[in-house]
């Protein structure tokens, strides 16, 4: 197996156990905003390089940096985006 560099972009959503906790008569509502968190990331994979992955509250991206300048600003944009 050969070893290869990746940007890897990973997302933690701050305050989800809380939300969660605050959402417990609706208990779908957190899942629903965590899928809305990944179709958002999902618009900026124009390209299908990007790896899209969630883990509880948590949203890891991965590409290969083929096109370094490329996928970084575009993992970067997703950044900047998340945290607004």
């Amino acid at each position: 197996m050969k070893i290869q560099k990746h940007f890897v972009a990973y997302i933690d959503i701050l305050g989800f156990a809380e939300y969660i906790k605050d959402n417990r008569e609706t208990p779908d509502k957190p899942l629903e905003l965590l899928q809305e968190f990944i179709n958002k990331a999902k618009m900026f994979n124009t390209e299908n390089k990007l790896k899209i992955m969630a883990f509880s509250d948590n949203i890891v991206i991965v590409c290969l940096p083929k096109n370094q300048a490329h996928h970084l600003i575009t993992i970067l944009n997703i950044g900047i985006f998340f945290s607004i």
